[in-house]
C-alpha cells in the first residue's frame, strides 16, 4: 500500500508529460513512478486500470515503509526520503535506475524517520524529524548533518520507537526565510508550536503555548503571507 506521495515537475517541460511524475512511497520500501500524462490518456479513453498505463518504473531501497517524501524545489530530479533512513535519489538517469544514497557519509539512524522537508530558499539544505522527538538540518553539499534541536517544550518520554505507537514532530520552514522553522509534536500535553531560528539553537525565538487543545499533527507556513502559519492538530 501507499505511504507516502510528492509530486514533481521534473519532464514537465515536454509536451507529453507535461504533469511531471508523481512518486508514490510504498509500506513495503518502494519508490513507485507514475506519469499523470499517461494515466489521464488512459482515462479519457474508458480505460479502468489508469495506474497500471501510468507506470514508469519502482526501486526497493528498504523493507520497511517510507514514511515522508520531499521533491526539491530547485532541482525537481532530487527526491528525498523518509523511513528507517534517511535517504536521497536521483532520477536524472531514469526511473529503473535511480541513484540513492544517504545525504552523510556518518549517518547512523537509530529511530524511525517520520518526515523530511526541503529548505524553500537554499536548495542543498533539508530537514528530517524522526520518533525520538529530534530534528535534523542536512546538508546536501557538504555531506554530513549541521544541526540538530530537541525540542525542550516536549516530554521525550512521549517518544518511543514502537511504531504507530510514537510521538511525531511536525515542521514546516519559513517560506521567505531560510534559516527560520517551525516545529510542533503530536503529544496533547506538550501541544506547543515553535519557531527556531538556525543561527541561535539555545531557544525557540517564538513559542505558541496554550493555543491547541491536543497534539499538533501537521504545520503549513503560508507562502503568500509569511505571518501567518496553519496548524492541524488532533480531534
Amino acid at each position: 500500500s501507499i505511504s507516502s506521495l510528492a509530486w514533481s515537475k521534473f519532464g514537465s517541460d515536454n509536451e507529453k508529460s507535461k504533469y511531471g511524475i508523481i512518486i508514490a512511497g510504498t509500506s513495503s520500501g518502494k519508490l513507485n513512478f507514475f506519469s499523470p500524462d499517461a494515466m489521464f490518456e488512459e482515462k479519457e479513453q474508458g480505460e479502468t486500470n489508469s495506474l497500471e498505463a501510468g507506470f514508469l518504473g519502482s526501486k526497493e531501497i528498504s523493507e520497511e515503509p517510507i514514511n515522508s517524501l520531499a521533491v526539491n524545489g530547485y532541482r525537481p530530479s532530487l527526491i528525498v526520503s523518509g523511513g528507517t533512513e534517511v535517504l536521497i535519489h536521483s532520477i536524472e538517469k531514469g526511473f529503473d535506475c535511480v541513484d540513492s544514497y544517504t545525504p552523510s557519509q556518518s549517518a547512523q539512524e537509530t529511530a524511525l524517520t517520520t518526515i523530511v522537508s526541503w529548505n524553500n530558499k537554499v536548495q542543498h539544505i533539508f530537514a528530517s524529524a524522526d520518533n525520538s522527538g529530534l530534528t535534523t538540518i542536512w546538508d546536501v553539499k557538504s555531506k554530513k548533518s549541521i544541526l540538530e534541536i530537541t525540542d525542550p517544550s516536549y516530554s521525550l518520554d512521549s517518544f518511543t520507537n514502537e511504531g504507530s505507537a510514537a510521538k511525531r514532530i511536525a515542521l514546516a520552514w519559513n517560506p521567505d526565510n531560510p534559516t527560520q522553522i517551525a516545529l510542533g509534536c503530536d503529544d496533547s500535553k506538550y501541544s506547543y508550536l515553535n519557531i527556531w531560528d538556525l543561527r541561535s539553537t539555545k531557544s525557540p525565538v517564538v513559542s505558541y503555548g496554550g493555543l491547541h487543545t491536543a497534539g499538533i499533527v501537521d504545520i503549513s507556513w503560508s507562502a503568500n503571507e509569511p505571518g501567518l502559519i496553519l496548524s492541524l492538530i488532533h480531534i
